[in-house]
């Protein structure tokens, strides 16, 4: 599977679902969904909201386990990356 490379980045500066979603895989060590799917296929989701639920930590492989609601406050906003790619109908 080929990756697709980002052609620019941005800082989040007001939360949404993506911004979350961004927050969750950084803080697990990944770039983008696309980067985790390919070491540990789709991650779990919660029915409710569609936010991630667990993740495995990139460097260990340890599993890291998310709440229901929003964990992305608004003081962390500023370290969410948000990569933007060529295509433009992806996220």
């Amino acid at each position: 599977n080929a990756q697709r490379q980002p052609t620019g980045i941005k800082r989040a500066t007001q939360w949404s679902p993506e911004v979350e979603e961004q927050y969750r895989l950084q803080c697990a060590g990944w770039k983008n969904i696309d980067e985790y799917v390919i070491a540990y296929d789709e991650p779990e989701r919660w029915a409710s909201n569609d936010f991630l639920k667990c993740l495995r930590i990139k460097k260990n492989g340890y599993f890291s386990y998310w709440r229901e609601w929003r964990e992305c406050e608004d003081k962390y906003l500023n370290r969410v990356k948000i990569f933007t790619y060529g295509d433009r109908g992806a996220k």
